[in-house]
């Protein structure tokens, strides 16, 4: 005689694992998609960000990083999911997520040595970079610092005018 109660814990398992890869299959699980729940536009082909970067005259924005790194997890958690890191971010840069372990050719490139490396790369190409965690009033601060915003930009440029003329 059958035990429903032997029936019904496979049974689970079996719903739970088509559950689970019915979500990975939809992309739900956390795939390449640049829509991050963080709310990054995060970009992950580097030259088409870089083609994009060059065209809108923003700095281009790295971060390397990978699934198994804890500090990269703690800025998933406490700093990419920031209202002014995301708005900086979105506003001024373009940003590029780098999973070193998918991309190596691309953490050489840059030298990166440790993750999380946090990487810009100016209009001129000139690399400002950044090891470690950070949280998120701090680079909210560097990020300003990087790419000031234009509407200072252009007032700082006036009164400089105002001041030769």
């Amino acid at each position: 005689m059958l035990n429903k109660r032997n029936l019904v814990v496979p049974g689970l398992i079996v719903i739970g694992l088509l559950a689970a890869a019915s979500l990975l299959a939809s992309g739900a699980g956390g795939g390449s998609s640049s829509t991050d729940p963080e709310g990054v536009p995060w970009r992950t082909d580097v030259e088409a960000a870089r083609a994009e970067a060059a065209e809108t005259g923003r700095p281009l924005f790295l971060d390397f990083t990978a699934d198994w790194c804890p500090p990269c997890r703690e800025m998933e958690r406490d700093t990419w999911p920031d209202a002014e890191v995301r708005d900086l971010l979105a506003g001024r840069f373009t940003p590029v997520k780098v999973d070193i372990d998918a991309q190596p050719a691309v953490a050489a490139a840059f030298g990166v040595q440790a993750i999380p490396t946090l990487v810009v790369v100016n209009p001129e190409r000139a690399e400002r970079r950044r090891t470690g965690y950070v949280g998120p009033e701090e680079l909210a601060d560097w990020l300003r610092d990087q790419a000031p915003s234009p509407a200072l930009e252009a007032a700082d440029a006036s009164q400089a005018a105002d001041a030769q003329g």
